[in-house]
């Protein structure tokens, strides 16, 4: 019995060399690298009218609309960006196009995302119209006049510049999936390049619609927005204006006398670009390093 018992010892013994040989040691994994903080959203659009802040940019005509944004993710609660977009427009003074040029950073705690930034409204390509004799509008307004005081079809004027910028300050308070709160200030110290400061406030709500209650990759929210403007010295436009002040608010080139005469408005134009309106949009938003790899 013990020849046995130290027959089977010596053979474990002699065993245990050998499988340690044939055994591999697995190295530790390597730490997962880390996200890379740099991304880069883009998209475009086409809408049946270019709706800024209650006030048709496009008479009340289709646009299309593309934009690019790099990002850079400090933390996941941090980020940083810059940007550039283009809308087609409709300007009394025959602008090529809508530029925005913007950059900024979004901050968040918790369920409150911030977002503060300058944005560069740019409006290439216009043409001045003015028949005054002050030369301080150029002589090119003059001309463009053609003899007239402003504008062919109806005399309004307008610069050939209406370009500005605007800082702004937004937020939005998520409160779970299907609510959510928000609130935006903007300010200009020369609105369409007027000479005239503004300061537009906007307030918000947005209800999305539970994913359980719809079919498999569908989605569906409503949302609703009220806007107050105020410009400078000269009286509150709110989103809706009546057709006078409208009027002299967007020097519309395709305003008719309708008899609203205002304090503002003494030559009784009216211009409906200012009403209310139905629009439909359709859009395409991607971010790159979640959709291109």
């Amino acid at each position: 019995m013990k020849k046995f018992l130290l027959t089977a010892v010596a053979a474990v013994a002699l065993a245990t060399p050998a499988l340690a040989a044939d055994m591999k040691v697995k190295a530790p994994a390597a730490p997962p690298a880390p996200p890379n903080p740099w991304d880069v959203a883009f998209g475009a659009g086409i809408t049946s009218d270019y709706i800024f802040r209650g006030i048709t940019q496009s008479n009340h005509k289709p646009s299309v609309a593309a934009y690019f944004e790099p990002r850079y993710n400090v933390t996941k609660d941090l980020q940083y960006y810059v940007g550039v977009s283009s809308e087609s427009i409709s300007f009394p003074n025959r602008a090529a196009a809508e530029v925005d040029i913007y950059g900024g950073f979004r901050p968040t705690f918790g369920p409150l995302a911030l977002d503060f930034g300058v944005w560069y409204y740019w409006y290439p390509g216009g043409q001045c119209f003015n028949g005054s004799l002050n030369p301080v509008f150029g002589t090119d307004c003059l001309e463009n006049a053609a003899g007239g005081f402003g504008l062919p079809v109806n005399g309004n004027v307008i610069k050939k510049d209406l370009s500005f910028v605007e800082g702004f300050a937004k937020g939005t308070f998520t409160v779970n999936d299907q609510v959510s709160y928000s609130g935006a200030v903007f300010y200009s110290p020369s609105v369409l390049n007027s000479g005239a400061p503004g300061t537009f406030l906007i307030g918000g709500a947005k209800f999305t619609a539970p994913s359980s209650a719809l079919p498999e990759g569908w989605g569906f929210f409503i949302s609703g927005e009220a806007g107050h403007w105020f410009l400078g010295t000269s009286d509150n436009f709110y989103c809706t204006l009546n057709k006078g002040d409208c009027n002299a608010f967007t020097s519309d080139h395709t305003a008719r006398f309708t008899g609203d005469f205002t304090p503002i408005n003494p030559a009784g134009l009216g211009s409906n670009w200012c009403s209310a309106t139905f629009v439909v949009t359709g859009k395409f938003d991607l971010t790159a390093m979640a959709n291109l790899k």
